[in-house]
């Protein structure tokens, strides 16, 4: 068996996503305009699955701008505006979405009802569900 050096690099990396995801260190909303910042200041790790940044730590979060949340995935931080001096987003999140409601997870597609289970909401661009 060879030694490849760039396994183990790949293998903390693949931990440190994992503490992250598993501790909520999750960013969702729109981040696209600050992606630099959220690689190179907070060392941001993005997750193609999810469709989200990973962050090291809360105080990142908050750095950011982002509010904490908590629904049927459990934890995650939701930016919702990038103000133009990088400070906090001055929009809180919502107590209770509501139909057409912009979807709390991503910010992006308005709720619809979820048809399929008769009760609660859908986002169709990320999967969010809350069981109203």
């Amino acid at each position: 068996m060879s030694f490849d050096p760039g396994s183990d690099k790949k293998k903390a990396f693949a931990e440190e996503a994992n503490r992250r995801r598993d501790l909520g260190l999750k960013v969702f909303g729109k981040t696209f305009e600050a992606k630099d910042r959220i690689k190179n200041e907070f060392s941001g790790i993005w997750d193609n699955n999810l469709k989200c940044w990973l962050l090291p730590d809360e105080e990142s979060m908050f750095a950011l701008g982002a509010v904490k949340c908590e629904g049927e995935y459990g934890v995650y931080y939701h930016l919702r505006e990038v103000p133009e001096n990088g400070g906090p987003s001055k929009v809180p999140a919502p107590a209770t979405p509501k139909a057409g409601d912009l979807c709390p997870a991503c910010g992006g597609e308005p709720l619809d009802l979820d048809e399929e289970s008769g009760s609660g909401l859908i986002c169709y661009e990320c999967g969010y569900r809350n069981q109203g």
